[in-house]
């Protein structure tokens, strides 16, 4: 059975190299297919834990680009100016990795 739980601070630190990896990775991955996820955040990424290579899984993407909805402490300034774009999602990554290394 694959179980996965949301990504928080300091529960998965022994993963840390390898989701800092499958993280940067997927984001250079929806830069070239185009994707914007528009509200990344601890809350909207389950990480499975069980054996094997750490696996991401993203929920919650947000429809309106346009619009301001999402999770003010990861969205960068354009978020607040209604506009998203790759590198906002990019922002919102090294906010979480930062969280997940224990800085606030």
């Amino acid at each position: 059975m694959l179980l996965a739980t949301p990504l928080q601070h300091g529960t998965h630190s022994e993963m840390l190299p390898e989701i800092r990896t499958n993280l940067r990775r997927q984001a250079e991955l929806w830069k070239r297919e185009g994707f914007i996820h528009g509200d990344l955040s601890l809350r909207n990424m389950l990480v499975n834990f069980d054996r094997g290579p750490v696996r991401l899984w993203f929920i919650d993407w947000i429809t309106d680009l346009n619009s301001f909805e999402g999770t003010p402490r990861y969205a960068s300034s354009e978020v607040y100016r209604g506009r998203r774009s790759h590198d906002s999602d990019r922002y919102a990554i090294e906010q979480i990795l930062c969280i997940l290394e224990g800085y606030r």
